[in-house]
C-alpha cells in the first residue's frame, strides 16, 4: 500500500527526469561545435507499479532515469572509416603525382625534355652544315651536355620526392602509434567508468574520433564485445573488450594494451631498386620485452649467464628463439614485419608506399636453376627469367653495389651478379654471386623454387619513372655511341695520336660513383651472342640517368667527336652526323617502348597524366562520397539547435509542471496535516 507522501515521491521523480534532461539539452547545446561530439539524450521509463489491494490493482509509481546515451549509429561509423581509407590512398597519390608531373614540365616557361632535345638536334643540323668546325662541334657538345644535365636533375628530384614520401611515412607512422597508445588508453577509463553502470559517453566520442583520423592513415577495423563473469555469466560486468586492427587484420590494440611500429632504415645492401634513396624505411613491429627477458639480457651483459646457458635454456624452452636473438643484441633479427606490399594496408600509408616504392609489379623475379660454385670457389645461384623486361640488361633495376635475394622464404645477400645471353643474343639468365656473411648458403633443395629481389608494387611510383628515364638513357646513350665511336681526326686530316676509339669516341658516359673516374662500356660493344656481362663490368648497366655525362676528353678537345668515317671524306665530310640526325626517327637505330627517341616526353606524360587523372578523380569522388557519409551520420548524432531549441522549451515545461505538482501537492498535505489537525 503507498504511503500518504507517495504523489510527492511521484512529482519527485518527474522533477528530476526533467532536470537530467535540461542538463543533457545543455550539454549538446556548448557542444554544438565539438568536433566528434555525438548528441545525447535521456533514457527514461515508467517506474514499477506498486500493488494497491484494491479493484484497480496497482500504481503507478512515476518514472525513472536509466541512462544518458549518445546517439550513434556504428553502420555510418564503418563506412566513413572504410571512405576515409579510400579517400586518403588517393590524397597522397594525387599530391605526388602532381610533384612528378611538375618534373616533366615542358612549356613556354620552362624547357623541359622536348625543348633540350630539339635544341640539340638543331646544333647537329648546323654541325651537318659545318662538320669539321671546332666550334660548331663545341656548340653541339654544350647543348648535348644540357641533355645530360636535364636528366641528372630530374632523377635527383625524383630521389628528393621519394626521400620526402619517406620523412612523411615516418611522421604517419609515429601519428598510428601515438592513436594506438591514446586509443588504449580510453580503452581502460571507459571500462573503469562503465563497470560502475554509468556510460562513459564522452570518452566514447573521443574514442571514435581518434579512430576516424586513424582511418585516414591505414585500414582499419573495430570490434567491441562485452566481458562476461566466468562465475556469474548472466550478471552484466559493463565492461568490453575493444580490439582495432589495421592493414588487413594485424592486431593494433586490444583493450588496454597496444602495439607499436619502428621504422628500421635499409641497409644500403637491401636497396630494392637501383636507384633508389639512400635510407628508405622498412617498418616493423615494436618488441614488448618483458621485465624477466630483461633481467636475462642485463646478466648476459654482465657475464653472469654465458652463451651456453642461453642455449641449454633455450633447448630446454626456458627462452624461445626470440628471447635468445634480444638478449644476445640482435633485436632485429627477430622483429615481426611489416609487409610493404600488402593491398590491404590501405589509407595515406598505402598511397606513400605506393609512391615512394611503385615499380609497376616490375620487381626481378624468376626460378632457380642452378645451385653452384664459381671459379673464386664463391657460391652462386642461376636464376631463369621469363618476363620480357628481364630480358634487357637497359631495362635492369638490380642494385649495383650487390642486394639480397629472396629464395622461397630463405634470404641470402648477394655481391654481384651476370646475365648470360643464349644464341640469339638474348638475357636467358642472371647468375649471383653470393656473399661470404650469409649465415647459410643455398643448397641443391633451392633448384625449381621462386626467387625474387624487392617486392612487386603493382602501382607507378617513384622507382618506375627513375626505371623509365635510366632505360632512355641507356639506349641513346648505346645508339649514340655505337654512331660516333670511330677514329677522331686533327686539323691536318690525320688521327689523333694514342686516340682509342673503343674508349675515347664514345660521347656519353657515365661519372663513377666516386672519385672523377668516367665508364665507356666497353664490355656491352664487345658482347656476342651467348656471352655473359658482369655487374661490375663496363656495362650500360652502370649508366643511370642520375651519373649520365658527357667524355670529358671529347669535352676538352671538340674535334675527338668524329663527324666523319675516314680520312678521305675531308674534314667537311659528315657522314657521321647525318646518321645521329637519323637517330632522332629511325626507330632500327633506337626504339624506346615502340617509339622513337624523340617520343619520350609522350610516352612519360602518357603514364603520368594517366595516373595524375586517376588519382585526382578518385580523391574527388571519395571526398564527395565522404560528405554524404558524414551528412547521414551527423543527422543521427549531429548536435541540431533547432530540434535542442524545441526540446529546451519541452523540457522546462515539464520541469515547471513538476514543480507546480509538488507545490500543489504541498499545500494538500498542509491542509491534512497542519489544518484538519490530523
Amino acid at each position: 500500500m503507498p504511503s500518504t507522501f507517495f504523489g510527492l515521491d511521484i512529482a519527485y521523480k518527474g522533477l528530476t527526469a526533467a532536470n537530467a534532461a535540461l542538463n543533457t539539452t545543455a550539454n549538446n547545446i556548448a557542444n554544438v561545435q565539438t568536433e566528434g561530439y555525438s548528441r545525447q539524450m535521456v533514457t527514461q521509463k515508467a517506474s514499477d507499479p506498486l500493488r494497491a489491494y484494491t479493484t484497480y490493482g496497482t500504481l503507478g509509481s512515476g518514472v525513472d532515469t536509466i541512462s544518458i546515451d549518445r546517439q550513434r549509429d556504428q553502420f555510418y561509423d564503418v563506412k566513413m572509416w572504410e571512405n576515409n581509407t579510400k579517400m586518403g590512398e588517393y590524397e597522397e597519390k594525387s599530391y605526388y603525382m602532381k610533384q612528378i608531373e611538375d618534373l616533366f614540365t615542358d612549356d613556354s616557361t620552362i624547357k623541359g625534355f622536348t625543348s633540350i632535345y630539339n635544341e640539340m638536334y638543331s646544333a647537329i643540323e648546323e654541325l651537318a652544315k659545318n662538320a669539321g668546325d671546332a666550334t660548331t662541334k663545341s656548340q653541339f657538345l654544350g647543348y648535348a651536355n644540357n641533355l645530360a644535365y636535364y636528366f641528372n636533375t630530374v632523377a635527383n628530384q625524383l630521389s628528393t620526392i621519394q626521400l620526402d614520401i619517406n620523412a612523411e611515412i615516418k611522421n604517419k607512422v609515429d601519428e598510428l602509434n601515438s592513436y594506438a597508445s591514446e586509443i588504449a588508453s580510453l580503452n581502460e577509463q571507459i571500462n573503469v567508468i562503465e563497470m560502475t553502470g554509468a556510460k562513459a559517453n564522452e570518452l566514447r566520442d573521443q574514442r571514435d574520433l581518434i579512430i576516424d583520423k586513424l582511418s585516414m592513415i591505414v585500414d582499419v577495423e573495430v570490434k567491441e564485445t562485452p566481458i562476461y563473469d566466468t562465475n556469474q555469466p548472466d550478471r552484466d560486468t559493463g565492461a568490453t573488450r575493444c580490439i582495432v586492427t589495421i592493414a588487413g587484420g594485424q592486431l593494433l590494440v586490444d583493450r588496454g594494451e597496444y602495439r607499436q611500429l619502428e621504422c628500421i632504415a635499409r641497409p644500403h645492401e637491401k636497396a630494392n631498386n637501383q636507384s633508389d634513396a639512400l635510407g628508405l624505411f622498412d617498418l616493423a613491429w615494436a618488441n614488448d620485452d618483458d621485465a624477466r627477458i630483461e633481467g636475462y639480457k642485463l646478466k648476459y651483459e654482465s657475464g653472469r649467464i654465458t652463451d651456453e646457458d642461453l642455449t641449454r635454456m633455450m633447448n630446454n624452452r626456458a627462452l624461445s628463439e626470440q628471447d635468445y636473438l634480444y638478449i644476445i643484441g640482435e633485436k632485429d633479427r627477430f622483429k615481426e614485419t611489416f609487409d610493404l606490399s600488402s593491398v590491404q594496408i590501405g589509407g595515406q600509408l598505402q598511397g606513400l608506399l605506393a609512391m615512394r616504392d611503385g615499380n609497376n609489379g616490375e620487381n626481378f623475379k624468376g626460378t632457380v636453376s642452378d645451385i653452384g660454385v664459381d671459379a673464386n670457389n664463391k657460391n652462386t645461384i642461376t636464376i631463369d627469367v621469363k618476363h620480357d623486361y628481364l630480358k634487357d640488361l637497359n631495362k635492369c633495376t638490380l642494385p649495383n653495389n650487390g642486394g639480397v635475394i629472396t629464395v622461397g622464404v630463405m634470404e641470402y645477400a648477394y655481391d654481384s651478379f651476370e646475365v648470360l645471353y643464349d644464341e640469339d643474343g638474348e638475357i636467358s639468365e642472371y647468375r649471383f654471386t653470393l656473399s661470404d656473411k650469409n649465415p647459410v648458403q643455398p643448397v641443391a633443395d633451392r633448384v625449381n623454387m621462386e626467387a625474387s629481389v624487392g617486392d612487386a608494387i603493382n602501382y607507378q611510383g617513384v622507382p618506375y619513372y627513375q626505371q623509365q628515364i635510366n632505360e632512355w638513357c641507356r639506349t641513346f646513350a648505346e645508339a649514340f655511341n655505337k654512331i660516333v665511336a670511330h677514329e677522331g681526326y686533327d686539323d691536318s686530316k690525320k688521327p689523333v695520336d694514342g686516340y682509342d676509339h673503343e674508349t675515347d669516341a664514345v660521347l656519353f658516359v657515365a661519372n663513377e660513383a666516386t672519385g672523377d673516374g668516367q665508364r665507356s662500356f666497353t664490355d656491352s660493344r664487345s658482347l656476342a651472342a651467348g656471352g655473359t656481362l658482369s655487374s661490375n663490368g663496363d656495362t650500360y648497366y652502370y649508366l643511370t640517368a642520375a651519373n649520365m655525362t658527357l667524355n670529358q676528353k671529347i669535352m676538352d678537345d671538340p674535334m675527338l667527336l668524329a663527324s666523319h668515317t675516314g680520312e678521305t671524306t675531308g674534314r667537311e665530310g659528315y657522314d657521321i652526323v647525318k646518321e645521329m640526325l637519323d637517330l632522332r626517327t629511325n626507330k632500327e637505330k633506337m626504339t624506346f617502348r615502340g617509339c622513337s627517341s624523340g617520343e619520350f616526353l609522350q610516352n612519360i606524360l602518357s603514364d603520368i597524366t594517366l595516373n595524375a587523372n586517376s588519382a585526382n578523380t578518385f580523391h574527388a569522388s571519395y571526398e564527395n562520397i565522404g560528405r554524404v557519409i558524414d551528412t547521414q551520420r551527423l543527422s543521427i548524432s549531429g548536435v541540431d539547435t533547432d530540434e535542442e531549441s524545441l526540446n529546451l522549451v519541452e523540457y522546462q515545461h515539464a520541469y515547471n509542471l513538476a514543480s507546480h505538482m509538488i507545490q500543489v501537492l504541498s499545500e494538500v498535505y498542509d491542509r491534512l496535516i497542519n489544518q484538519t489537525g490530523v
